[in-house]
């Protein structure tokens, strides 16, 4: 990631609210998550297991932008939409946002493929965040087992 940094004269303390939340792709009650969210009051939230698209529904309902990074495929490209992934949404402005793959399955057919999510959230008062999150252990096999 191309990051440009500026650094204020003299340091400021800022208190930045981050939450994380484990959705059920095919369960979950976006509508009521949306809600939780905001009452949350949180900068940043950060989910795993999602649709793109459900991100986007989440995201408007709070009046927030996203990042989504795809994990995987759990049925084929050919069904718009069928992609599970991790996201990022924020009332801020959201800037790059990268994945990373932390295990050996690279494939994104494989429902065995973990990734991590680094995004970036930047307020109004200058300070910003990389979040990261990733969603599921690394295999065995991929740490050498």
């Amino acid at each position: 990631m191309d990051q440009t940094v500026t650094m204020p004269t003299e340091t400021v303390q800022r208190t930045w609210t981050i939450a994380s939340w484990f959705v059920t792709a095919a369960a979950a009650d976006h509508g009521a998550l949306a809600d939780s969210l905001a009452a949350t009051g949180a900068d940043a939230v950060a989910l795993q297991s999602l649709r793109e698209d459900d991100a986007g529904r989440i995201a408007d309902r709070w009046g927030a932008a996203y990042a989504w990074e795809l994990s995987f495929y759990p049925r084929s490209r050919l069904f718009p939409g069928s992609g599970i992934g991790l996201a990022v949404l924020s009332r801020h402005a959201i800037g790059d946002s990268v994945s990373v793959v932390t295990n050996n399955h690279s494939s994104a057919w494989s429902k065995h493929r973990r990734v991590a999510q680094f995004a970036v959230v930047q307020r109004a008062d200058h300070s910003g965040y990389t979040i990261g999150h990733a969603i599921g252990a690394p295999d065995p096999e991929s740490m050498g087992r």
